[in-house]
């Protein structure tokens, strides 16, 4: 099934005090608009505004990958220029939707540290750079009221399915389960929204580029989403940048065997972090993929008694 662009819905104007940066990318601001629309919803909810740098572009990524280094760092360069009147101005973060964005903005400081006219700039980008999960990791605590707010009760049964869904979520990466979350007397209390079963795919550049495995699926279990289990979750979906061009043939085989793994406890829909692995999976699904953040911004919709 190709990918089809879902529209998105307007982005907040709120102007908070506190602000961060966003990267609207290149491929994902065509692909799935709604993505960094959802980003901006769920942030603006905590007092957040995403800041959009007019002059930023492409992260340089798929020139790195195709040996195009100079092109690449013009590039990052660029998005430096562009930033860095931002940063100066006290922006909190430059925020990241796509992992493999992110992976490549992350690695600036170390790709121009040889410029003597961009070192400390490139290496302050770096540090500024920050994956959506990490963001609303530090903010897990101020999210989880705007979920429950409506019900401050829930029954056992449906503090069972949030234990499941946290103990699928780190089974699927090798950690065990926090003493927290291991009765229903314990687990966080919600209210009852109906609840499907998602599965999410964690792209490599996510989990071994940006070192975050594992903290996706523990946000979506903690708030009340009901993971499945990912067979080899650590492996590849076949996308891996231009891969799925140059080496079509070994890129199906991955992509078939991560749509097996991904529909094995049969998900309503595959969440995932980053717009090539979203594309990629797409064509070989009739079930929706889209990105987590959207995900929990129709979950935050529900909690306030709108439609998604």
């Amino acid at each position: 099934m190709p990918l089809i662009a879902a529209p998105a819905r307007p982005r907040p104007r709120t102007n908070h005090a506190r602000k961060m940066l966003m990267l609207e990318g290149c491929v994902q601001a065509s692909l799935s608009p709604a993505t960094n629309a959802a980003a901006a919803r769920v942030l603006d909810r905590l007092g957040i505004a995403l800041v959009r740098a007019p002059n930023a572009g492409c992260c340089g990524a798929v020139s790195f990958h195709l040996s195009a280094q100079e092109e690449a760092r013009g590039f990052m360069r660029s998005n430096i220029d562009a930033w860095w009147p931002y940063i100066e101005r006290g922006a909190e973060a430059i925020v990241m939707t796509a992992s493999g964005c992110g992976t490549m903005v992350k690695d600036y400081g170390h790709l121009l540290s040889f410029d003597p006219a961009y070192a400390e700039k490139a290496r302050r980008v770096s540090e500024f750079t920050k994956d959506i999960s990490e963001v609303i990791a530090a903010e897990q605590g101020r999210l989880k009221p705007l979920i429950t707010h409506h019900s401050t009760a829930t029954s056992d049964a449906s503090s069972q399915d949030v234990n499941s869904s946290t103990s699928a979520a780190l089974r699927a990466t090798g950690d065990q389960i926090p003493a927290m979350e291991r009765g229903p007397s314990s687990a966080p209390r919600r209210a009852p929204i109906p609840r499907q079963l998602v599965a999410f795919h964690s792209p490599c550049s996510l989990q071994h580029g940006l070192k975050l495995k594992g903290q996706v699926e523990a946000l979506l279990a903690d708030l009340g989403f009901s993971l499945t289990y990912v067979p080899d979750a650590h492996l590849c979906c076949g996308s891996a940048g231009t891969y799925s061009i140059l080496q079509p043939e070994l890129s199906q085989r991955l992509l078939a065997n991560k749509i097996k793994a991904l529909t094995a406890e049969s998900p309503a829909e595959i969440l995932t972090a980053n717009i090539g692995c979203q594309s990629h999976l797409q064509t070989a699904t009739e079930l929706p993929v889209k990105h987590w953040i959207e995900a929990l911004d129709d979950r935050l919709s529900q909690s306030h008694g709108r439609t998604p």
